[in-house]
């Protein structure tokens, strides 16, 4: 007989031997759940919740979506038979996976205690049910641990309650997996199975946020009796919040869970899509976890498991537990309506991408969809609202008519100001795209989010650069110039791949600054080039009353003239809009440019203050260098950089090669989230080739980035003992070509590894104990993100002779230093 106000609750403090040895800071810690649990008992919540007694789950279940050899495997690694040498060799097999002694007991009981909970509400025991259990488990593949997860909990005791256990009458099964990485495992294991449906809303951002790949895209529904029991709703990017998280809830999930009518919900219930979460980058609040969880409890008469996933700020996912809580016992919540009407542009769209997919499966999504147009009209009225409190207290409109030279001077007029410009922003880009200009036409969907950012007035000067030369250490250690010519590549411009700009370069929060132009113009150079063209398009759309002198001096201004090949590009497109958000809005970045003239005109002089900085990891890839240098962050970091105190570019860049042995350790970092990030040898080997990219800085500049990759936290105010003397030893070896300056940092040691025109090429990595440790397993070798890779392969690929499969090739020769002799 059921109970109707019952809701069981199971935790037990033996789920938190599970723990990384090497970082006790990893995400997927133990005070993830004890945290919750101080969260609930303080809130009297588990005082009025019923006790499940926790328990590890027996081989038969754990098989019955797990191969035996899994199962074996993660019993057995916690065990003396591996060690802890052993286990690290086992976890370098998975993605993103740490074991310890601890590792099997935990994950037993996280899966045992989910299945023990489910079990109780199906059988009528109790109404509802919560788990708040770690390891997680929705990435846990049939025969393989991945993204910190071992044994698929959830999708464990939905196999075990639809096939194993008819008795208890549970024939349709809904699992909602509202954690913002997609359930790739549960996904996986019900991909033909019409009794399970599986739903999951995450951050897809175009397959490249994790687990990566196209298998969380809408069109992914299942195959055979099992299509269109699949369905995955793919944010695009990052900031999605409440309004979008219950708009899905509107119009996909509950019209469809309605039509299911599921005997059972089991929730995936990941808070990483929580606001504040340092891996989700998502903005959803208690008010909107409590409601989801309120409108599911509508179906299945109440018959709700929430069972815990991914989440790593342990405020928000304390906090956002007890809203799914104060739900699961009918409380009233306090809501907090402050997002809730804050629907961002992307969502309405990709509901009807959705809804489109299934409608043949699930005709009530094409009548639900009826009912997006009156949303949608409430969606423009509100995108005006915010395009109104967006526009600064200074306008500037631009008319359809404008001379060239009217626009120049407008121009400068917010190289003065500083402000932004907001009215009449499509006349202004049309102004570039004039018919005889060099660059062509411009895109015709200027509104569209990913649309390109206009070239400069008269295109880009297609001129090649030479390259730098490489270097190649011979035997006995003298070095080798050789000359690479450099191939003409235009990288594509997707705003999804751009760096945001600090609050000196970019004056509005939603903005982001495109970088690959950037990129584009200095691999290319052609200052003058682009100077002469923009003269050509003046002296060809000016006023008959323009004088050719004002002309020359409008385009000089725009075009400030540099000894240095490609610099002038580099400042120049700072000078320019770049497109966000509506396409009436407009970012304009000249305040940047002069500080950063300024900055160039006290350079004058000193050429033996600069240093080429020799990039061997993402930083090969221009525009995540630039946020070392001006602050922000590209697709794919966790995490912003808070820029230099000088932001201006690079003089120039050159590739070289080095002998010294590139590959990936750690399994997580705070800049790029799960995976491993790059590294090189401190010690040179014979026939090593390395590739790397050095930029050309000052060592100031050189200095601020060394501290931003060893330090958590500020620009640094005291100074390193990076200097001349310092340089002058490495180069002379004294001690040795390189120099640990942080000794507990991943990149303290600094590296000589030649000259270039009379400049030192430094670089930083791990010290040699680290290198050590590396070998022998005490730290972790491990493969990059997917995202880290990517960034990783467009440096080498839009800068290098190589194909997008011969980059990735050379990251995956690259991730693990040869061991040492003896060991």
């Amino acid at each position: 007989m059921a109970n109707d106000g019952v809701v069981g609750l199971v935790y037990d403090a033996r789920m938190c031997a599970h723990q990384n040895e090497s970082n006790s800071e990893h995400p997927e810690r133990p005070e993830r759940i004890s945290s919750i649990y101080q969260c609930l008992k303080s809130a009297g919540i588990v005082a009025r919740c019923v006790k499940v007694e926790a328990r590890e789950a027996t081989d038969e279940e754990l098989r019955s979506v797990h191969t035996e050899s899994h199962v074996e495997l993660m019993k057995a690694v916690s065990s003396r038979t591996y060690g802890r040498h052993g286990r690290k060799g086992i976890a370098k097999r998975y993605n993103s996976i740490y074991f310890n002694e601890g590792s099997s007991e935990s994950a037993l009981l996280a899966a045992g205690s989910v299945i023990e909970v489910s079990d109780q509400v199906a059988q009528g025991k109790l109404k509802a049910g919560a788990a708040i259990v770690r390891p997680p488990g929705h990435h846990a593949e049939a025969d393989a641990a991945m993204g910190f997860c071992l044994f698929n909990n959830v999708a464990i005791a939905a196999h075990l309650l639809v096939h194993k256990k008819k008795q208890l009458g549970v024939q349709k099964l809904l699992i909602v997996d509202w954690d913002v990485h997609h359930g790739n495992g549960t996904q996986h294991m019900f991909w033909s199975d019409p009794q399970v449906l599986y739903f999951s809303v995450h951050r897809f951002d175009d397959g490249s946020f994790y687990p990566a790949g196209d298998e969380g895209n809408y069109d992914h529904v299942g195959v055979g009796k099992g299509a269109g029991y699949n369905i995955n709703v793919p944010w695009p990017h990052g900031q999605f919040g409440d309004a979008d998280y219950l708009a899905v809830w509107e119009h996909v999930l509950m019209p469809v869970a309605r039509k299911y009518n599921p005997y059972m919900v089991l929730i995936s219930a990941g808070f990483d899509s929580a606001e504040g979460d340092p891996l989700g980058e998502c903005r959803v609040t208690p008010t909107a976890y409590f409601k989801m969880t309120k409108q599911l409890m509508e179906i299945a008469e109440g018959r709700v498991v929430i069972a815990l996933e991914g989440g790593y700020n342990l405020t928000s996912i304390s906090n956002s537990y007890l809203a799914c809580m104060h739900a699961l016992l009918g409380d009233v919540f306090l809501e907090n309506p402050t997002h809730l009407n804050n629907l961002l542009a992307p969502t309405l769209p990709l509901i009807e991408k959705v809804q489109n997919e299934l409608q043949k499966y699930w005709p009530v999504l094409s009548i639900n969809q009826k009912e997006l147009a009156t949303v949608d009209i409430e969606r423009e009225l509100l995108a005006e609202k915010e395009e109104i409190q967006l526009k600064p207290e200074v306008e500037y409109s631009v008319s359809e008519e404008m001379p060239i030279t009217d626009l120049i001077e407008l121009l400068a007029k917010l190289s003065t100001d500083g402000h932004v410009a907001t009215d009449g922003t499509e006349a202004l880009l049309d102004s570039y795209n004039q018919p005889n200009s060099p660059q062509g036409t411009q895109p015709e969907n200027l509104d569209a989010a990913t649309s390109s950012v206009p070239d400069l007035p008269g295109g880009k000067d297609p001129t090649n650069l030479k390259v730098g030369p490489e270097i190649i250490f011979s035997e006995t250690g003298n070095i080798n110039l050789l000359d690479k010519d450099f191939e003409e590549h235009t990288p594509e411009i997707e705003m999804g791949q751009t760096a945001q700009g600090s609050n000196d370069i970019i004056h509005n929060s939603s903005a982001m600054l495109d970088y690959n132009l950037l990129e584009d113009i200095s691999s290319k150079g052609g200052g003058e080039g682009a100077r002469k063209a923009a003269l050509l398009n003046m002296e060809e759309t000016a006023k008959p009353e323009s004088s050719k002198e004002v002309m020359c001096q409008s385009v000089d201004a725009m075009f400030p003239s540099s000894t240095t090949n490609g610099v002038d590009n580099i400042q120049d497109s700072h000078k320019f809009a770049t497109k966000v958000g509506h396409s009436s809005e407009i970012v304009h970045t000249s305040s940047a440019v002069s500080r950063e003239e300024q900055v160039l005109a006290t350079r004058e002089g000193t050429e033996n203050s600069y240093v080429w900085y020799a990039c061997y990891g993402s930083n090969m890839w221009l525009p995540r260098f630039m946020c070392y240098i001006q602050g922000g962050q590209v697709e794919g970091m966790v995490d912003c950089c808070i820029g230099c105190r000088d932001p201006s570019p690079p003089l120039a860049s050159l590739w070289l090669t080095i002998p010294n042995r590139l590959f990936f350790g750690r399994n997580y970092s705070y800049t790029w989230g799960i995976g491993g990030v790059a590294f090189i040898d401190p010690l040179p080997e014979g026939d090593v080739k390395t590739h790397v990219r050095a930029y050309k800085i000052t060592l100031e500049q050189f200095k601020d980035i060394f501290h931003q990759e060893n330090c958590t936290e500020g620009v640094p105010n005291q100074e390193f003992p990076v200097d001349a003397n310092l340089i002058q030893s490495l180069k002379n070896g004294l001690p040795a070509t390189s120099y640990t300056i942080f000794e507990d940092g991943w990149y303290g040691t600094i590296i000589y590894l030649g000259d270039q025109d009379g400049l030192p090429i430094l670089s930083f990595t791990c010290s040699l104990d680290d290198m050590a440790k590396f070998r022998s397993g005490d730290l972790d070798v491990h493969g990059p993100s997917a995202a880290y890779e990517q960034a990783i392969v467009r440096g080498l690929i839009e800068n290098m002779d190589l194909s997008k499969e011969q980059a990735k090739d050379y990251i995956v020769g690259s991730r693990c230093p040869n061991p040492t002799p003896g060991m």
